[in-house]
């Protein structure tokens, strides 16, 4: 009972960290954000104009559900395995970042920035990931039931083993992009560019609609 006290004791305490000498957050943001998701997103609110700046900060751990990163630089964070449903992360920069394993559910990426992103495995279930730039981004094994990647740019992109069920690819460009062993049902492809896409053909339950 005291290692599970402890344990859930060090995850509430958890702070944001630095890893990425390429990249340097400000301060000031990572000092809002070791506030905790509630103080963050009313700072947000007071201040609309302001992109934060957590780029190269180490994420895991943290409890971000429903946490205000739209617009922010979160290029090559660390956020693996993280808890951020329905978290809103439209039109943030995610270069480079790993979300391995994210519990992202009802999460928003619309207009994102993901190029080069592993979001391997991760739980994107009715995600709205609209017109986010996916390029060479890893997503294999990723969770897309119900996404939403309406007018996605994800050239190259690798969504080897991913679930597609029910997801909408409508004008979506997935150009030379890999999806072997990929399974799509009810999944709409209207007006997709499947061009070059590798490993089509060894998909499960592949329909057009």
């Amino acid at each position: 009972v005291n290692a599970n006290r402890n344990a859930g004791d060090a995850l509430r305490h958890r702070k944001v960290r630095l890893v990425s000498c390429l990249e340097v957050a400000i301060p000031e943001h990572v000092a809002r954000l070791n506030e905790g998701v509630d103080n963050w997103n009313q700072w947000r609110n007071a201040n609309f104009f302001s992109n934060p700046d957590l780029s190269g900060a180490d994420l895991r751990g943290l409890d971000l559900r429903r946490v205000n990163f739209r617009n922010a630089d979160l290029r090559n964070v660390n956020a693996e395995g993280v808890s951020m449903q329905e978290a809103d992360l439209g039109g943030a920069a995610l270069l480079e970042a790993y979300l391995h394993d994210a519990y992202a559910v009802g999460a928003v990426f619309q207009g994102a920035r993901m190029e080069c992103a592993n979001v391997g495995g991760a739980d994107l279930r009715h995600a709205d990931i609209r017109d986010a730039d996916l390029r060479k981004a890893n997503l294999s094994e990723a969770n897309l039931d119900g996404a939403d990647l309406r007018g996605t740019n994800a050239r190259e992109a690798d969504f080897s083993g991913a679930h597609f069920v029910g997801a909408n690819l409508s004008g979506a460009d997935f150009g030379a992009a890999r999806v072997r062993g990929a399974g799509f049902g009810h999944t709409n492809f209207g007006h997709t560019n499947l061009r070059d896409v590798v490993g089509l053909e060894s998909s499960s339950h592949f329909t057009l609609s």
